[in-house]
Formats: C-alpha cells, sequence, structure tokens
C-alpha cells in the first residue's frame, strides 16, 4: 500500500494509491505483483488542506500572547502555546500529559477536579459555583515555582470530528490590572472617607456631649444610676462608629471571612446615617435567615456606602430642582436570590432621585466618569464598586428611569467557611492557678497612662495581680525581675512599640501568653508576630478578663499536654 506521484499522458500530475500484492508462481522460484492503482488527487487535497488549516491553527495558538492551554475530558493537557511557559513556568513539552490542576490555585484548584466531569454528565448544567465552561471568571493560579497569581479564565468545548471532547482555556495574568485597581480603590476610598468623617465628627461631638454630660450628672446625683448608663450607651456608640472607620480604612491584604447579610446592612446603615442630611427618609431592611456570603468585611462596606452616598447625591440634586415639594427618599435592603442555580443574596440601594439617561447608565460603572461638579467627584465610587464585585464573583445591575430614581442591585454568591472551635468555648475546665487559688501576675503596657491604670483595676478586681507600665523599657525590665503570667500590651506606643515588647518577651519565654490590644491590629497578623490573642479598644471589663482568663486557660492545657 504505497502512495505516489505520476504523470499522465495529458501532462497532469495526479496522486495514486497503489494497492499490489506478491503472487508467488505456481510452479519454480518466480512471481508476479497484482494489485490496483487508485487515484486519491482529490482525497490528498483536502488532507493537505486540513494539514495547513491545522498548522495555521497551531501557529496562531503559538504567537498568541496570552496563555492556551487545551485539554482532554479527563483535564489532562494536549497542548500549549510558548506563552503558557512564559506566564506559569512550565516547559510544554513538561506539561502536556499533566493534569491540568497543577497550574491551578486555593479554592480553584478544589474545585477544578469537579468541573468537568459536572459538564459533561448534564450537559453544561450550573455547577454550585455556577457556570464553569462557556463562560469567563477569575481564578487564581499556580506558577511552577508555586507562587499564586489572580487570572482570568476562558473555557470552551471544541468539537472534533474524530469523537473525542476537547476543551480550550485561555488565561489572561490579571496582576497588573489588579495592583491599578487596588490604586483606583484606595483614591475612592480616601474621597468617601472624607465624606463620613464629616458626618462622623458631628456624630462624635453629640456623642462626647453625652459622655461627658452623663459623668457631670453621675457627680452631681450619685444615687442616680441612670447618668452612667447615658454615658455608657454613648461610649459604646462612639467606640461602634470607630471600629466601622477603622475598618474601612484599612490597607490590608482583602480577606474572604463569613459575613452575614444582615449585619452589613447594619453597619451601612450606621455609618451612612451621620451622612445623609436630615431631609431624607432613610430605611433598611434585611430579609431573615439569609445565607451568608464568603468576602472582605471591610470592601462590602466600602461597596454598600459607595451606593448610599451615590443615591443621596441623587436625591440631594432633585430636592434643589424641586425645592419645598419633593421628599427624598433612599432605601437599602437585603435578600435572598439564586442566578443560574447559584444561591445568594442580592443588596439593592433604591433611590427616588434624578435618575439617569441611557447615556450616563452605559457608563455609570467606568473609572473616572461622573456628571457630578469636579469639586463633588471623581468618577471613581462606581468603577472601585464594580471591581469589588467581580472580585468576589459578584454581579451589579442599575434599574433608573431619568426624573424617578434608581435602583442598584449587588447580587454576591453564597459561601460558607467552616469556623475552628471558638477560643472562647465554653464549659473549659478552671486552670490550676485558679483552683489553688494563686493570683496570676499580668503585665500591661500601654503609654496611655489611664488605661493602663484601668486595665489594671479591671483585672484586680477579678482577682489577678496586675502591674501597669506607661513604656516598654520598665515593663522589660519587671519582667526579668520576677515571675510574669501573662502580658497585656498596647500595640502603639513610642520606642519600643508593642511589637517589639512582644518579640522581647518572647525571647524571654516562648510559651508566655501575650494579648494585644489596638484599634489597629489584624487578628491574623498580630498571631503571625507571636500574639496569642487581639483585644479590640476600647473594650469592657468584661470583654478583658475573659480574654486573660481564657488565654491563661489555654496555656496551662498546653503546658500539661506537653508534660
Amino acid at each position: 500500500d504505497m502512495e505516489y506521484r505520476i504523470v499522465r499522458g495529458d501532462g497532469a500530475v495526479l496522486v495514486v494509491r497503489d494497492l499490489s500484492a506478491w503472487m508467488p508462481a505456481e510452479r519454480g522460484d518466480g512471481g508476479f505483483f497484482r494489485g490496483a492503482i487508485q487515484d486519491i488527487t482529490h482525497l490528498a487535497e483536502l488532507r493537505q488542506q486540513a494539514e495547513e488549516a491545522a498548522s495555521e491553527v497551531i501557529s496562531i495558538i503559538d504567537a498568541s500572547l496570552l496563555p492556551i492551554i487545551v485539554i482532554d475530558e479527563h483535564g489532562t493537557v494536549q497542548r500549549a502555546n510558548g506563552a503558557t511557559e512564559r506566564v506559569f513556568g512550565w516547559d510544554v513539552e513538561e506539561l502536556v500529559g499533566l493534569d491540568v490542576g497543577v497550574l491551578a490555585a486555593g479554592l480553584t484548584q478544589q474545585q477544578h477536579s469537579g468541573y468537568l466531569a459536572h459538564y459533561l454528565e448534564t450537559g453544561g448544567a450550573s455547577t454550585p459555583e455556577g457556570l464553569v465552561v462557556g463562560r469567563t471568571r477569575e481564578v487564581r493560579g499556580r506558577r511552577r515555582d508555586g507562587s499564586e497569581f489572580p487570572a482570568q479564565l476562558t473555557v470552551a468545548e471544541a468539537e472534533l470530528g474524530t469523537g473525542r471532547r476537547q476543551f480550550v482555556g485561555i488565561v489572561m495574568d490579571l496582576t497588573e490590572q489588579k495592583t491599578t485597581e487596588e490604586h483606583l480603590r484606595q483614591m475612592q476610598k480616601s474621597e468617601a472617607l472624607g465624606t463620613l468623617v464629616a458626618g462622623v465628627a458631628h456624630d462624635f461631638n453629640n456623642l462626647l456631649t453625652a459622655i461627658r454630660g452623663g459623668i457631670d450628672m453621675a457627680q452631681e446625683f450619685p444615687d442616680q444610676s441612670r447618668w452612667l448608663e447615658i454615658a455608657t450607651q454613648a461610649s459604646d456608640r462612639a467606640a461602634e462608629v470607630v471600629r466601622q472607620l477603622l475598618r474601612f480604612s484599612r490597607r490590608d491584604e482583602p480577606q474572604q471571612i463569613e459575613l452575614d447579610p444582615a449585619e452589613m446592612i447594619r453597619e451601612a446603615t450606621t455609618l451612612s446615617r451621620e451622612t445623609l442630611d436630615r431631609r431624607i427618609w432613610f430605611t433598611s431592611h434585611a430579609d431573615e435567615d439569609l445565607p451568608p456570603i464568603l468576602g472582605d468585611p471591610g470592601q462590602m462596606q466600602q461597596v454598600l456606602l459607595n451606593l448610599i452616598v451615590n443615591a443621596r447625591d441623587a436625591v440631594l440634586e432633585k430636592a434643589e430642582q424641586q425645592p419645598g415639594t419633593f421628599e427624598p427618599a433612599i432605601q437599602v435592603s437585603a435578600r435572598a436570590q439564586s442566578i443560574e442555580g447559584v444561591p445568594g443574596v442580592v443588596f439593592e440601594v433604591r433611590d427616588n432621585g434624578t435618575g439617569m439617561t441611557d447615556e450616563v447608565r452605559e457608563r455609570a460603572l467606568d473609572p473616572f466618569f461622573t456628571t457630578k461638579p469636579a469639586d463633588r467627584g471623581t468618577g471613581l465610587g462606581l468603577a472601585a464598586v464594580t471591581g469589588i464585585i467581580q472580585r468576589h464573583e459578584g454581579q451589579i445591575r442599575i434599574h433608573t428611569k431619568l426624573g424617578e430614581g434608581t435602583d442598584f442591585g449587588v447580587w454576591l454568591p453564597s459561601r460558607r467557611r467552616e469556623d475552628s472551635e471558638s477560643p472562647f468555648a465554653e464549659g473549659r475546665e478552671e486552670p490550676r492557678w485558679a483552683a489553688q487559688g494563686e493570683a496570676p501576675a499580668v503585665l500591661i503596657v500601654d503609654d496611655e497612662e489611664p488605661l493602663g491604670a484601668i486595665a489594671a483595676a479591671y483585672l484586680r478586681s477579678a482577682g489577678f495581680e496586675a502591674l501597669a507600665f506607661t513604656n516598654g523599657d520598665d515593663a522589660l525590665a519587671e519582667a526579668g525581675r520576677r515571675r510574669i503570667n501573662l502580658a497585656v500590651l498596647d500595640v502603639n506606643m513610642p520606642s519600643p512599640n508593642g511589637w517589639e515588647v512582644l518579640a522581647a518577651l518572647r525571647r524571654r519565654d516562648p510559651d508566655l501568653p501575650v494579648i494585644v490590644c489596638s484599634g489597629f491590629a489584624d487578628d491574623e497578623d498580630a498571631r503571625g508576630r507571636g500574639a496569642t490573642a487581639v483585644l479590640a479598644k476600647p473594650y469592657t471589663r468584661a470583654q478583658l478578663v475573659d480574654a486573660v482568663r481564657t488565654a491563661l486557660s489555654a496555656s496551662a492545657e498546653g503546658a500539661s499536654e506537653g508534660r
């Protein structure tokens, strides 16, 4: 069976298939060939065209600046281009034959194994995480050296005449884009903070007046406890406002923690009320038993506050156009809703303001686009909202009618994260020091003398021995002279600061429980630096005593297990 070219009598060149066989002679050693020659010129031309087309496709794939990866129905890499090698650090020859999951990181890698199987079984129905094949989504990529990066992945099925099902994935490295988005988000956050601080400053003056007034009246009428209750309530309210402002202003890496949608609505409402004109009728509502979402609390708060501020500007603009006849109103709500079979929560911010034209609505989410005067906005608010929502794999929609108002809807997928056992779990046995009546010595370091004195008083009233210092050097000197069972440290102090004191204490006693107190410290960061726990300022007596008891109990249990 051979193929070759022949020249016909008229000069035409043909491609033929020679099908022949050797036939031995009936007598003697001789023989002859017997067969047929078939003209396959047309088939050869079609085959050459197919080979050229395949070569062109391969050339196009290899010329792409984006990684393009072809996998089979089992997820095994069949082909990859040079950009894949450049972005992921794998030699293409090494990558072929491996499971494509080696290029994924984190949750993306965990979910990968079930994606194709689910797609092939259901014919494209949604997975719990949403559609995978036939859509573009954000994922986490992993390079060969183990480093991770944000990426955009588009997957499509490739129909092949061979009957084999293959899938093509196109990857875009989003590292630079995310850096730019974060820069824009911080710019917008600074703009939003200015708006918030103006309202909060007014509220703080009222709260300080209530605190000072309550204390003055308590001194005047010591037998009337309601004055101290007024001061306590006002201080709690002030502490909550500060906590929310600090959470909003953080520049930490985005977190993925379980968030309660109803609590998100409450927090946004608390901060927003201080920035809203008293003429605005502001209401909020969250349905009961809403499923949690996974997200960054500061970024989620930024989304809601931006939408509320946007609504505020719209209703106030309409109020200026219709003085005395218009009643501005804003409504914030949260309800459960599934999209493409994926459960989630929709946050809505509705206003009865000016509304938008179709042209404005189409550009409303673009960076730097704004219809406000130059001194009232940069056009970053809604662009920042869009970036945050996309990072959380959510969606944003705008319903608006010129002259009647706007309804912004933000949908976020519902997800849960298994919580580890709380360190404040009930039912712990009393530690040995409590049973034996020993008074643990607690070292308190805070450069604000009144705060250290109050913390010491809290602990002494609970049966602890408390030693308060206003600087780290004196505290370390005392710790070198005597037994210390636990330390409570303020972070933001002159040199040595709280972290430096913590490090010095750890060098002396690696097992010493240390509680860090701060309005800024992040729990994960603090534990990474060696802290046993973080206590947010301001704290109550019960919170401090509970934190100290829990840390000492955990330390005693650890020592018991180590013996």
